[in-house]
């Protein structure tokens, strides 16, 4: 009788020891699967810390060109003020000083704007 028990525990642990190796066997493909999913989320992860860094270089880029555009808009503004004050002050004044005044800053323009692209060019 006790051959039976020795039987019985001998296919119960052989049963134990079978299911404990398929468990073993699923658990390690779903450790590669998920290595593999990891591997796949760092690459990610490292390309969107360089789009994010260059997207920060760029929108640094904006800002300065947005503080050079204001510059410019007050250089203008205060110019266009000067020449109106002028006007209103000297009552002697005509329309063709006003005008002579605002030619003289658009060919001043003109040749600043000529400079940046001779320099731009001699950059490249």
């Amino acid at each position: 009788m006790s051959y039976i028990y020795i039987i019985i525990a001998v296919l119960a642990s052989g049963g134990y020891v079978a299911y404990s190796s398929y468990k073993i066997s699923s658990l390690k493909t779903e450790n590669q699967s998920l290595s593999q999913a990891i591997q796949v989320s760092l690459r990610a992860n490292k390309e969107l810390e360089i789009a994010l860094s260059e997207s920060e270089i760029e929108h640094q880029k904006n800002l300065e060109f947005l503080a050079k555009a204001k510059s410019q808009n007050e250089k203008e503004r205060v110019y266009v003020e000067k020449i109106k004050y002028k006007i209103i002050k000297d009552n002697n004044g005509t329309c063709l000083n006003a005008i002579n005044d605002v030619f003289s800053r658009l060919q001043q323009q003109t040749r600043d704007s000529n400079n940046t692209k001779a320099k731009s060019k001699e950059r490249l």
